[in-house]
């Protein structure tokens, strides 16, 4: 029953391969077990090819891998994938940066108090319609800025895990 969910509820997929590889199939979950069958079916075929075609000079023969067999990836995946392998060397936050983020988790605070203050008044419904559509509004805006907040501390915390694990 779990796989006939899975079916019904997903028209593509995010399968992750290991080593940073994400790949994107369009189809439902059988349909890509089915492929995936398949497609450790002619990995094995061609191993057993290869093996065949020198058999006179015995030679260690690899399988193709998972990405060299491919399926309907989206170019965007894989690129987002590649250009997000591990740097070599730490990189060092600098002075602004330094700043910036001792500051974002206090702003992201001071926000979210001011959203649930908004919320509050909004909930007991008290006031003028003006009044209630201009805190709708300021709402909004405190909703757009906390996520702006959220998503610059999230860069910085990628981008410095080592700088940045202490304080999270």
């Amino acid at each position: 029953h779990d796989r006939a969910f899975l079916d019904a509820v997903t028209s593509h997929l995010f399968v992750f391969e290991g080593d940073g590889l994400v790949r994107n199939f369009e189809g439902s979950f059988s349909e890509f077990v089915e492929f995936d069958k398949q497609r450790e079916k002619d990995a094995a075929a061609a191993t057993t090819t290869l093996a065949r075609q020198s058999s006179s000079t015995p030679v260690l023969t690899e399988a193709p891998s998972k990405k060299d067999l491919g399926f309907s990836a989206t170019a965007g995946v894989e690129a987002a994938v590649a250009t997000a392998a591990p740097a070599k060397k730490a990189a060092k936050m600098n002075n602004k940066e330094r700043l910036e983020w001792k500051g974002l988790q206090g702003k992201i605070d001071k926000l979210t108090k001011q959203r649930e203050n908004l919320d509050s008044k909004l909930t007991k419904g008290d006031g003028e319609y003006e009044e209630l559509a201009k805190m709708t509004e300021e709402l909004a805006a405190v909703n757009d800025e906390i996520e702006n907040r959220e998503m610059r501390w999230l860069e910085l915390a990628e981008l410095f895990p080592e700088e940045t694990a202490a304080t999270r």
